[in-house]
């Protein structure tokens, strides 16, 4: 259920699970860039970038440090970069490094996976830094069991949500509330049910969560509850981290190492072994106390890589405590525990509790490893050892060692940051003699603003909406206004198309095959736009929950195997009973999903041979016979359900794209 990974893997750590694809998910962390997210997006959502863009759906709200430059979602399709609120956040800087991910079973069910990261969600990270990262996995059906793993996953998971939508009301999260931003709303409330499932099955004071934070008190005064008072008095402890604090007073060893080692006393022996692991080139404080932790027989040790690649030269950047008990005549590490987290060992990291005047906001994890031995030599098959998981090793001592830059070097608080717009998105209407930016109704504007056009001037407004003269939507449009301080300042907001995707690329228009051989591999993502000839996709089997293989929900219905050009009747009505059985099969949840997809498909193939054909030589609505019960699923058969209303406003759609409305339909008697 969890394990302690080196960070070679962090963007790996998003992959999907067989049979399964990523939602929706929450990330915060100190740092960010594009690389990475493009990465992590992929390996969650199993979709390249052309395909993001096409979705133009949120997969990933990510929160990071005021200090930040915007990420846009051209740069990253599919990642929401949300902007800090002006107003003073409760913290000193974002440090915490945590993703919370929502995965869906196509053949039912869903997991959540719990990531706790020391390090930054950057191709620095992936390529240079030496850090740790923290994953537990919880499945739906775990909810079911009383083992004490799941149970504890889940406490784990409660915990980690509760700072996550804590720290949301500091950032704008506006345009992931608004229903016509519609697969990421859609994405957004399933994984919030999976939430809600998983905080009913937590009862309060039964297992306590192995995740913290420091909104209510900081690291070090949480270790020993973490830890458990009534544990073993263990023999050794290592610390390390990217950074220290900054100074430390001539003779005495740094005063936040004493302070650890002073709040573990009661689990440590009376002379315990230590060691300080650290990037030589840049320890801080520990640099100039090398002779005062001598003194105490506390030994200085560079990091090591616990597997080193041809050519890594990677820098401690982890911050972590591992304590365990050594016996001579033993292999194994004995009560063993580790902490992992964002916070450094420093003042602002370990020793404060997160406040605007003070200390970061932190997260991390104490756990008990299981099957931990010393090294690699006598490792059983069920075993492994510290050496393979932290970046420890015996051998060496540091010998020279330089103060290097200072822990507030990272807050790089000279970037220009991130402002939040007065609106988050501006919505697409498309007109005859003009075509208009406008908010989304019922949005709360903060102060008056400009859009300005692609040569920077700003557009004409008509009331709240703006008139947009380019040849084309816009995926991005710069807003001009002031903030708080009455600064003019400029930042991009994504455009919302009418099917509710974000930034999206233009739709490119489809025959009735490729429309089709976008939806039958639903509710896997479609296949490349390249078209279905292209890709297996839609074959593709997928696991269900007793690990066979089955083909994707609704049956398996090839595509592309007929001559529309020639036979528009003969393709239209295999359309049609391809969708009918595709959409009688599916299941409720994932309903809202497909008629989003069925809207958006069918209408790139409104300018077709056979919507032409129809349209003006049979004259006919070939849609019509998709509203008769036989045609749909039991849970939408009419409007008084939420489902079937949704249905029939998709049909109406649909049928006026193609230019059919007030047409008789196929089968009906002139």
């Amino acid at each position: 259920m969890s394990s302690a990974d080196m960070v070679g893997s962090l963007a790996g750590q998003f992959e999907a699970p067989k049979g399964y694809r990523g939602v929706f998910g929450w990330m915060c962390g100190y740092s960010a860039d594009k690389d990475f997210l493009n990465i992590a997006a992929e390996r969650f959502t199993g979709m390249i970038e052309t395909q993001r863009v096409s979705d133009g759906g949120i997969c990933l709200a990510l929160m990071l440090d005021r200090h930040n430059s915007q990420i846009t979602p051209v740069e990253v399709p599919g990642v929401s970069h949300l902007s800090p609120k002006e107003s003073k956040q409760p913290f000193h800087l974002m440090h915490a490094k945590v993703a919370l991910l929502g995965y869906e079973k196509a053949t039912g069910g869903w997991m959540l996976r719990l990531l706790v990261s020391t390090g930054n969600w950057t191709r620095q990270t992936m390529e240079d830094s030496l850090d740790l990262v923290w994953r537990v996995d919880l499945d739906a059906q775990d909810l079911t069991a009383d083992e004490d793993e799941p149970l504890q996953a889940a406490s784990d998971i409660a915990a980690a949500w509760d700072l996550l939508h804590w720290l949301s009301g500091s950032y704008d999260t506006r345009m992931l509330q608004k229903p016509e931003v519609k697969g990421t709303h859609l994405a957004k409330e399933k994984f919030e049910s999976w939430i809600e499932a998983v905080e009913a099955r937590v009862t309060p004071g039964q297992t306590a969560p192995r995740f913290m934070d420091n909104r209510k008190e900081s690291f070090v005064s949480r270790l020993p509850t973490m830890v458990g008072q009534n544990s073993a008095r263990r023999n050794y402890l290592a610390m390390g981290s990217g950074f220290f604090q900054g100074e430390a007073v001539a003779g005495k060893i740094p005063s936040v190492i004493e302070t650890i080692l002073g709040t573990l006393k009661s689990l440590l022996t009376a002379r315990p072994e230590v060691d300080v692991f650290v990037n030589p080139d840049a320890c801080q404080a520990v640099a100039e106390s090398v002779d005062a932790l001598k003194d105490l027989d506390y030994t200085v040790r560079p990091a090591r890589d616990p597997a080193p690649s041809a050519g890594s030269n990677r820098s401690l950047h982890a911050k972590f405590l591992f304590s365990a008990n050594c016996r001579s005549n033993s292999i194994w590490c004995l009560n063993p525990w580790v902490y992992l987290g964002s916070g450094n060992l420093t003042e602002r990291g370990f020793m404060k509790k997160a406040s605007s005047s003070g200390g970061n906001l932190e997260a991390g994890v104490v756990f008990a490893p299981e099957a931990m031995v010393w090294n690699t030599k006598k490792k059983p098959p069920d075993g492994v050892a510290v050496t393979e998981v932290l970046p420890i090793q015996w051998e060496e001592e540091s010998s020279s060692l330089e103060s290097g830059p200072r822990e507030g070097l990272e807050a790089s608080e000279d970037l220009a940051g991130y402002f939040p717009p007065p609106v988050p998105c501006l919505s697409w209407r498309e007109g005859p003699d003009r075509n208009l930016l406008e908010p989304l109704p019922d949005l709360e504007q903060k102060p008056p603003f400009e859009v300005l056009d692609e040569s920077g001037t700003p557009c004409l407004q008509l009331g709240e909406a703006f008139v947009w003269t380019g040849p084309c939507r816009p995926r991005l449009v710069c807003l001009h206004w002031k903030n708080l301080n009455g600064e003019w300042v400029k930042g991009q907001v994504p455009v919302l198309d009418e099917y509710g995707r974000l930034a999206a690329a233009p739709l490119p228009k489809w025959d009735v095959e490729e429309a089709w051989g976008q939806l039958a591999g639903f509710p896997l993502p479609p296949p490349p736009e390249d078209g279905p000839g292209d890709t297996d996709h839609p074959d593709t089997p997928v696991e269900d929950e007793k690990g066979v293989d089955v083909p994707p929900e609704g049956g398996n219905i090839p595509a592309g195997n007929t001559p529309s050009a020639r036979y528009p009747i003969r393709t239209a009505m295999e359309l049609i009973e391809n969708i009918a059985a595709k959409q009688t099969a599916l299941r409720e949840q994932n309903w809202p999903a497909w008629c989003i997809r069925l809207e958006q498909c069918l209408s790139q193939a409104a300018e077709s041979h056979v919507a032409d054909s129809f349209k003006t030589k049979l004259k006919l609505n070939l849609f019509k016979p998709l509203w008769d019960n036989a045609f749909r699923p039991d849970y939408a058969v009419n409007r008084e359900t939420e489902p079937g209303a949704l249905y029939e406003e998709t049909l109406e759609k649909i049928t006026r794209k193609w230019g059919l409305d007030n047409l008789p339909g196929l089968g009906d008697v002139q």
